[in-house]
């Protein structure tokens, strides 16, 4: 059995928060892991990169989720170990929930583990104002998430 525990959110700025949502999944099995949204208001475009242990995930698609069900979405997992992830939205993202959802099939064997964290994330207003979310890289640990599997 594969756990993602979510140690502490990733990205925040003023009252958003960006983080990634505890998932779990057996090896060969395919795995939702939501991205999720706190405090958004008027949000009108994101960027973020996605990093992960190719040795034990491999990313296979990115869909919208609630909060980005009437954005664009483009998504690039084609690269090994990292997910690019662009939206835009017209009418502004409010709210809190999953903006968007990453598909992981599991590779690793029991007892591997995998550490996601977001990174380079870029959030604009309606407005195109920009805003920057607050990432303290330098905490171990502390903006990542992980992926433990479990003994069969």
């Amino acid at each position: 059995m594969l756990c993602l525990l979510c140690l502490v959110s990733l990205a925040s700025a003023g009252s958003l928060t960006v983080s990634v949502s505890d998932t779990t999944g057996a090896k060969n099995s395919t795995v939702e892991v939501p991205i999720i949204l706190e405090g958004a208001t008027d949000v009108g475009s994101m960027d973020m990169v996605l990093k992960y242990d190719p040795d034990v995930l491999r990313a296979v698609a990115v869909e919208a989720g609630k909060l980005g069900k009437n954005a664009l979405i483009e998504a690039n997992t084609a690269r090994k170990g990292e997910v690019i992830i662009a939206l835009a939205d017209s009418s502004g993202i409010d709210g809190d929930g999953a903006v968007a959802s990453v598909a992981f099939e599991v590779l690793g064997d029991a007892g591997t583990t995998s550490y996601l964290t977001l990174e380079e994330v870029l959030v604009h207003n309606l407005d195109l104002g920009e805003i920057i979310p607050n990432l303290n890289l330098n905490k171990s640990k502390t903006e990542n998430i992980l992926w433990q599997k479990e003994e069969e």
